[in-house]
């Protein structure tokens, strides 16, 4: 239905497993070179392009994904007559709607504290909660990662693999952005406690 040549996903992203996978049309997959064992043929498709075996287990709770989200659905008023995917795509708005009320006093703080500097836009809409920020005195970002542990807040530092973007930024060499990734399932009493814990250790 795209017209793509491949699409790739990383089901983690859609509060699954840790795996990858890869949609490729089947002309252009048997064209693509393998990527197995030398003894797996050109023609095995796609088991060519499938370094290993594939992990079982992992695969099996994919099913797990649209169980969630109609589940979600269901407990949030969903009707009984709607079809998968029409409670899939209720799911994914009521994560919309959760986690933008849950990073708006976030954002906020960032955005008015002169202590941070928010990267990206500064409020919902444009943006999904995963928040980025870097100390605006110069400190690593690693300086207060210790303690917000302590505080039992998972807030990491580091590139995250925009390598490229934190190096433009002049922030490699500051261990880099702060990251928070809040999700739906986040309390809005954890976002407050964050919200005291950065407030006390800036």
């Amino acid at each position: 239905a795209l017209g793509c040549d491949f699409y790739a996903l990383s089901l983690y992203k859609t509060f699954g497993p840790h795996l990858g996978l890869l949609f490729g049309r089947a002309e252009v997959l048997r064209r693509a070179r393998g990527q197995n064992h030398f003894f797996i043929g050109e023609d095995e498709v796609p088991y060519k392009l499938e370094p290993g075996n594939v992990p079982y287990e992992l695969c099996a709770s994919l099913v797990g994904i649209v169980d969630y989200f109609e589940a979600l659905d269901r407990r949030h008023g969903g009707p009984a007559s709607a079809t998968a995917r029409e409670r899939v795509v209720a799911a994914y708005r009521l994560i919309a709607d959760a986690e933008a009320q849950l990073a708006a006093p976030l954002l906020r703080f960032l955005r008015d504290d002169s202590r941070v500097h928010l990267l990206g836009p500064q409020e919902g809409g444009a943006r999904v909660p995963t928040v980025a920020f870097h100390l605006a005195d110069g400190r690593p970002a690693g300086t207060i990662v210790p303690a917000l542990d302590d505080c039992g807040l998972a807030v990491r530092c580091g590139h995250f693999y925009a390598h490229r973007a934190i190096l433009r930024l002049g922030l490699l060499k500051r261990e880099g952005v702060l990251r928070a990734s809040l999700a739906h399932y986040n309390s809005s009493a954890e976002v407050e406690r964050l919200i005291e814990a950065l407030d006390e250790l800036l």
